[in-house]
């Protein structure tokens, strides 16, 4: 029998995963009639207004530490994942379709595991390579697709905005890292840079 707890993350979990199954039907249906831009704005000023608030609401607006290094770390992570990676995310439904579009940007875990390990050193067990080489399959079968491609466009120029939306969303946990625990990954980053240059 599962714990409550245990039944509550799962629920909001699965709220989650319906929530962004369902986002990008209705922004492929929106961009129809406003530019990529103003949807990433409007977006955006959503977001802000909601969590400001509840930010303001706990009190933890009072708490921020600007000068810190998980300040930067987040701002990091707003800036390229939150802005930059919406933006292309965007971009490439618009021009190839919700279903490819989210099915490339949903590659990002497979950058993810590499700045981890490298960046990071984190370690890389068997599970973790079986799951980067399912999405690097993955990503080869959806990108073999010609539907809507234009006669003279190449593959990766058809999928660009997809692959450098998964970038930026794949740099964005690494960030998060470095922001919830600055002083961990710093140390980790050393240890494995003096790891390399010993060897």
């Amino acid at each position: 029998m599962l714990s409550s707890n245990l039944q509550t993350g799962m629920a909001y979990a699965l709220a989650a995963g319906v929530l962004w199954g369902v986002s990008p039907l209705i922004l492929k249906r929106a961009l129809k009639y406003i530019r990529v831009g103003t949807a990433t704005l409007v977006q955006q000023k959503f977001s802000i207004i909601l969590l400001a608030g509840l930010g303001f609401y706990s009190g933890e607006v009072w708490q921020i530490d600007f000068t810190g290094r998980a300040f930067w770390a987040f701002f990091l992570a707003g800036a390229v994942g939150a802005s930059f990676g919406k933006v292309f995310y965007y971009k490439g439904i618009d021009r190839v379709g919700a279903s490819k579009a989210t099915s490339v940007k949903n590659s990002s875990p497979f950058l993810t595991a590499i700045l981890a390990v490298v960046c990071l050193g984190e370690a890389l067990n068997g599970y973790i390579l079986a799951g980067v080489a399912l999405i690097v399959f993955g990503i080869i079968v959806i990108t073999q697709t010609s539907a809507g491609r234009e006669p003279g466009v190449s593959r990766l120029q058809y999928f660009l905005f997809p692959i450098v939306s998964a970038f930026c969303f794949g740099v964005n946990p690494i960030f998060k890292k470095i922001g919830i625990n600055p002083d961990s990954a710093v140390e980790d980053s050393r240890r494995l840079t003096e790891g390399g240059n010993g060897g």
